[in-house]
């Protein structure tokens, strides 16, 4: 949990963030590799139709937002790396904190991002981090996002992987471009039959995964 955020951070300065939306969207074909050679997860045929409907469906709907243009560099490996890392959280979740509820998981994995963020990155120099009234606002929204982006989302998360498949789980990061365009058609952007397409496949691709 705790490189992942960083690993973004990092690659979105330097890649649009069209790239970073699809190339999470490796994190279920992650999860599902290290299931079945770590695990022993039975997969299905129609799993692995699942997933590929779905990767085609996140990839093309985010294609589409950027006017069909695409510019990976290398540090696109960071959010590679980034989804492996969430791929291999969701298995260690689902296979050895199986009987621990989803907040006490939650609550130490956040708290020790904390204090490896505060080790790392506050200590060395603090003068960085002195809030002013130039800052006030971001400050805010980053409380925010590690409020509702990431302790709250990290809970109901959590729980999704105890009553679920881990492919399943990962599986969320398909409903990302949908919530992007929700956001685009609340500003004013047309929806059309491609997105109606698109969206579908992501539906159907969900469907597939949740089948046992």
């Amino acid at each position: 949990m705790f490189f992942p955020a960083y690993l973004f951070c990092l690659a979105q300065e330097r890649i649009p963030s069209t790239v970073a939306g699809i190339l999470n969207s490796l994190t279920p074909a992650f999860a599902l590799l290290i299931s079945v050679l770590f695990y022993k997860f039975n997969a299905k045929l129609f799993h692995f139709f699942g997933l590929i409907i779905g990767l085609i469906s996140a990839i093309l709907l985010s294609f589409e937002r950027s006017n069909f243009g695409i510019d990976l560099n290398s540090y696109s490996l960071l959010i590679v790396l980034a989804t492996l890392s969430y791929g291999t959280n969701i298995n260690l979740v689902k296979y050895h904190l199986k009987d621990i509820n989803s907040i006490s998981i939650s609550f130490v994995s956040v708290a020790m991002a904390g204090i490896l963020s505060f080790l790392i990155f506050y200590l060395p120099n603090p003068s960085r981090y002195i809030i002013s009234q130039s800052n006030l606002l971001p400050f805010i929204f980053l409380c925010t996002l590690g409020i509702m982006g990431t302790s709250l989302a990290q809970v109901l998360f959590n729980r999704l992987i105890e009553i679920s498949t881990p492919l399943f789980a990962g599986s969320v990061t398909f409903l990302i471009p949908i919530i992007a365009l929700g956001w685009g058609i609340w500003d004013g952007e047309i929806i059309g039959l491609y997105h109606l397409a698109c969206i579908f496949g992501i539906i159907l691709s969900i469907y597939l995964i949740r089948k046992s």
